[in-house]
């Protein structure tokens, strides 16, 4: 992954994790005893804090470093264990229905059969999905657009 690329994306989890805590750039700034512009340099991509500074911004943002770095990172592991924390939050019924998904969806880049995935209740009243608390399981086939 290019440096570029891995500063863009630093920049928009910290910018992310900043907005989260209600923070703006110039509060931000202030704790670190810096320029609003540097802070706006990082969210930007423009330039990548040094290891203090960016052990720092953990601290004040109160998040673990990992999940600052993990988002950005190519690394295989990083990757694995960023979905990892993700999937911490959900119920078993709903981690094995996105572990079917994620295994579906790869299988399906790689080139192998597509299968179909059953999808638990509980999905269907997250927001945007009509909120039917009363729909039995569905089973649905992930559709992959390319272009």
């Amino acid at each position: 992954m290019p440096i570029k690329t891995f500063a863009n994306k630093l920049g928009l989890t910290l910018a992310n994790h900043r907005r989260a805590k209600g923070l703006t750039q110039e509060q931000l700034a202030e704790h670190l005893s810096v320029e609003q512009e540097t802070i706006s340099r990082f969210e930007r991509g423009a330039t990548l804090p040094p290891l203090p500074r960016l052990l720092r911004l953990a601290d004040l943002l109160n998040v673990p470093l990992v999940d600052l770095l993990g988002t950005c990172s190519p690394r295989q592991s990083d990757q694995i264990a960023d979905i990892a924390r993700s999937l911490q939050s959900l119920d078993e019924e709903n981690r094995e229905w996105v572990r079917q998904l994620v295994v579906e969806l790869c299988n399906r880049l790689s080139g192998k059969n597509i299968t179909t995935i059953n999808m638990p209740a509980s999905f269907l009243s997250l927001p945007g999905n009509g909120g039917n608390n009363n729909l039995p399981h569905h089973s649905v086939t992930p559709e992959m657009h390319t272009e």
